[in-house]
């Protein structure tokens, strides 16, 4: 009911996000496409200090999370990576590694328009000792500054012009990037519903994935205009955000209040007056901790990741914890 159509989720494919961005006018960073084994060759030329990211086709289908993306520092990173891609894909798309807060903006297209939310950071911490990423959820309490956050709001809705036009597109979508020293550039397209969404929807009261399942199916009438409205108003006065950190090990459940302090975060009692909560539980992979903040005690503009990290050192110290040393993306947006 209300399904998404199969020429929808072919846009998931990341070999097609540069060609939509060209299209829809928006600013992006150089890239190429190649096959796997000429990666080595582009990737000298694209590199920035950082190095390069490099994400697979979709022969193996839809993938996310970046379990499919692989950050390039050195020719033994590249090796490696050139032997992993060669088992999983035809061919690679490498960017230069961009600098800063790891963002995207969503949308919503309907019958009569498009609706555009505003941005919402994801909280990618990247591993101290070798160039590698983990993601943990995030949260729309970090504010970019205004004209990025235009500019973000205006890609997202010429990118929502083209889906709509080209291909009938219907219900949510996200532009995933990087705010820099440059401002926004874009890096995927996400052409369903994320995890922006459910931010923005909560915050608001609406229950987003039947609104779009039934608009779909020709069930309801969504006006965007209204639908924007309502989300702004929302977001503008109520912030949602947490973490969610897979661990390799497994441990018993456990549950702690917090409170930060200059990134250090103190263990309360859970049912005291906080700034969030934190559990520890069992997963299929072993165990996760997840991390709620408090939508009126967390602060509205700084980025959330330094709280992320603070309260897996808590995790450390409180629960004996074994996880990776992490560290958080600079805010380098002006």
């Amino acid at each position: 009911y209300g399904s998404t159509r199969p020429e929808w989720r072919a846009l998931e494919d990341k070999m097609l996000a540069d060609e939509l961005w060209d299209a829809a006018g928006v600013v992006r960073a150089p890239s190429e496409i190649v096959r796997v084994a000429e990666a080595l060759t582009v990737t000298e030329r694209l590199a920035s200090e950082l190095g390069s990211v490099w994400v697979a086709d979709n022969t193996e289908g839809w993938h996310g999370g970046g379990e499919y993306l692989r950050w390039i520092q050195t020719d033994e990173d590249a090796h490696q990576a050139i032997e992993w891609f060669d088992r999983h894909a035809e061919r690679v798309r490498i960017m230069p590694f961009l600098d800063g807060i790891p963002t995207s903006i969503h949308g919503f297209i309907t019958r009569d328009g498009i609706a555009v939310f505003n941005p919402v950071e994801m909280t990618i911490l990247r591993h101290v000792d070798r160039p590698s990423l983990f993601y943990a959820n995030g949260g729309n309490f970090w504010n970019p500054p205004e004209h990025v956050r235009l500019e973000m709001r205006a890609a997202a809705r010429s990118v929502g012009e083209v889906l709509s036009l080209r291909h009938g597109y219907l219900g949510g979508f996200g532009v995933d990037g990087i705010c820099t020293t440059e401002g926004f550039r874009p890096t995927e397209l996400n052409p369903r519903l994320s995890m922006g969404h459910a931010v923005h929807s909560v915050a608001a009261g609406i229950p987003i994935g039947g609104m779009e399942r039934s608009m779909i199916a020709g069930d309801l009438d969504v006006d965007a205009a209204d639908l924007e409205a309502t989300i702004l108003a929302a977001s503008a006065t109520h912030r949602r955000g947490g973490a969610m950190l897979p661990l390799d090990g497994s441990y018993p459940d456990a549950k702690t209040g917090f409170i930060v302090e200059a990134d250090q975060a103190i263990a309360v009692d859970s049912e005291e007056q906080n700034d969030g909560t934190m559990t520890l539980g069992e997963a299929a992979f072993g165990s996760t901790i997840f991390a709620q903040f408090d939508s009126d005690r967390t602060p509205i503009g700084p980025s959330i990741a330094p709280r992320v990290l603070a309260i897996l050192d808590l995790a450390r110290k409180l629960w004996g914890v074994e996880a990776p040393d992490l560290e958080a993306a600079p805010d380098l947006c002006a």
